[in-house]
């Protein structure tokens, strides 16, 4: 027996976090522009890479990320261009284009959102019960290539993670450590016995 690993990690910070801070007031009407930017966002500068995680993800063969761009390039920033890309770790296909001519802070939509979305609401997205079943379509595919990779390595987003750790635990992996909280390059690793590779 020897022990398979899962890392997850959160992106590097996007350019589309300067350009809409949490204060930042948007009409209704202009969150598919919200939504765009921030799936086209290119990686800030200002992007500071813990060594803890440079460290941790050396020893990988096996690095998947989502189909969105900054997970990609945040794998570049590690010096990782051998990548996976796969659709079911994009981030949460949120709803959008309603109270249109209403105006809140990005922060207040964020939460408004996500509210009414975990209340069955989804126009112009994934239902949330779709978006669940993703997530654990995702971790399926996680957990089959870990047979042949000790340690696979995921650059994912931050709901979306937060929704497969949950899924990871359930499935009876050790949840050994969370670094950096739920911040840009924050990553969560656990441990699962498992057979030997052949």
């Amino acid at each position: 027996m020897v022990k398979k690993r899962i890392t997850l990690i959160r992106h590097g910070m996007p350019e589309a976090h300067h350009k809409y801070s949490t204060r930042k007031m948007l009409k209704g009407s202009e969150l598919i522009e919200y939504i765009s930017d921030w799936n086209k966002s290119e990686l800030s500068s200002d992007n500071t890479i813990p060594k803890e995680l440079r460290e941790h993800i050396t020893d990988s063969d096996k690095y998947i990320n989502s189909k969105f761009k900054r997970t990609k390039d945040s794998f570049r920033l590690l010096g990782i261009n051998e990548t996976e890309s796969i659709e079911l770790l994009n981030e949460a296909d949120l709803p959008h284009g309603f109270l249109k001519d209403i105006y809140l802070p990005v922060v207040i939509w964020g939460i408004l959102i996500r509210l009414l979305w975990a209340m069955g609401y989804h126009k112009n997205s994934e239902s949330y019960g779709e978006f669940k079943k993703r997530i654990k379509n995702a971790y399926d595919y996680i957990d089959s290539q870990s047979d042949n990779s000790e340690h696979v390595v995921i650059m994912g987003h931050g709901f979306t993670n937060m929704q497969l750790k949950k899924v990871i635990k359930k499935n009876n992996w050790n949840h050994v450590m969370n670094y950096g909280g739920h911040s840009y390059w924050s990553f969560d690793y656990f441990e699962k016995e498992g057979r030997a590779k052949n």
